[in-house]
Parts: structure tokens; C-alpha cells; sequence
């Protein structure tokens, strides 16, 4: 028996396990990176430009045209992860935000995947995505414990359950939003 009920639910996976990777590579960023990253336009000018790519990747995940929908929700997640990356030495709470809140997309979309009939699942995939990506933040902040010059941190916990919440938030009324839109045709 597979751990996965079909391809798509398995290659949503890889995309959160791809995406966390690229998180916990910002642990190994070393000191040349940090001083570029104390600059504050450098550290804005990333911030902003994940903050846009996050939100393009919300609205395209919910498009109608196929091309929009498998490609670039996924290019604009990865591009604002490893865009921060980068700004995660400098403004790591605010960074939080970000990378969590794509961590909760890709999970959503891997729930999503697993359970492709609404009435089947209903509003439990929200709760399905919430618990995943949380699981995601704590596991994260564990494995911080053994780093040098990290810690686990509750407060970097906040931060990822606030990007959690959030991203579901506007996934819900992204999806209310095109149901609607849908009936109305």
C-alpha cells in the first residue's frame, strides 16, 4: 500500500519537503552573508519582493488557466523562500511569516491532492493543513536546538502559527471567493 493516494499528492510532499530544506539551509549561512543582509534597503527590498511573490503565489494557486495553476504558484513559493533565505540572517521573525506561510500552501495543496472530492473532506483539510504545518514549525524549531548561535524559540513558533493561520485564512476566502464567482456563471 502506498503512502500516497495518487502522483499529485506525492509531488506535493516533495515540494514541502523541498521547501523546508531550503529553510533549514539558512542555518549554514555563514558570516560574509550575514554582513551583506545588516544592510536595511538590502533587507527590504528582499522582504517586499517575498512578500509580493507570496501573494502571487495565493492568487495563482486558485486560477482557472492550468499553466498558472501547476507552474507558477510554485515558481513564485520557491523564489520568495530562497529570496529569504538570505534576508533570514537579518529579519528572521519577519521571514517566519513568509517561508510558513508557503510551507501552508504546499501542505494545503498536498491535502488537497489526498483528498481531491470536497464533500469528502470538507473544512477538515483546513485543520488537516493547520496540524501538518505547525508539526513543520515545531520539528524546524527542534532541530535549531543543535545548532550553534540557535535555539529553539517560542516566539519563532508564534510567528509560523501566525503565518499558518493567516495563509489558511486567505486560502479560504480565495477558494469562497472563486466557489461564489463559479456560481454566479
Amino acid at each position: 500500500m502506498s503512502l500516497f493516494k495518487t502522483d499529485k499528492e506525492k509531488t506535493s510532499w516533495k515540494y514541502v519537503v523541498a521547501i523546508m530544506i531550503l529553510i533549514a539551509a539558512s542555518l549554514f549561512l555563514g558570516n560574509p552573508v550575514l554582513q551583506i543582509m545588516k544592510d536595511n534597503n538590502v533587507q527590504a527590498s528582499f522582504f517586499l519582493s517575498s512578500m509580493v511573490l507570496i501573494g502571487l503565489a495565493i492568487f495563482y494557486r486558485n486560477s482557472e488557466l492550468i499553466f498558472v495553476k501547476t507552474k507558477l504558484y510554485l515558481f513564485f513559493s520557491f523564489a520568495a523562500v530562497i529570496l529569504l533565505l538570505l534576508v533570514r540572517l537579518g529579519i528572521e521573525e519577519r521571514s517566519h511569516l513568509i517561508e510558513y506561510g508557503i510551507i501552508t500552501l504546499l501542505v494545503y495543496k498536498a491535502v488537497e491532492a489526498r483528498f481531491p472530492d470536497q464533500k469528502e473532506i470538507g473544512k477538515l483539510k483546513y485543520l488537516a493543513a493547520l496540524i501538518f504545518a505547525i508539526g513543520l514549525s515545531v520539528i524546524d524549531e527542534i532541530l535549531q536546538h543543535f545548532f550553534p548561535n540557535r535555539v529553539f524559540d517560542l516566539q519563532d513558533l508564534l510567528f509560523n502559527t501566525l503565518a499558518v493561520l493567516f495563509t489558511l485564512g486567505v486560502i479560504f476566502v480565495t477558494e469562497y471567493m472563486w466557489l461564489r464567482q463559479a456560481e454566479k456563471k
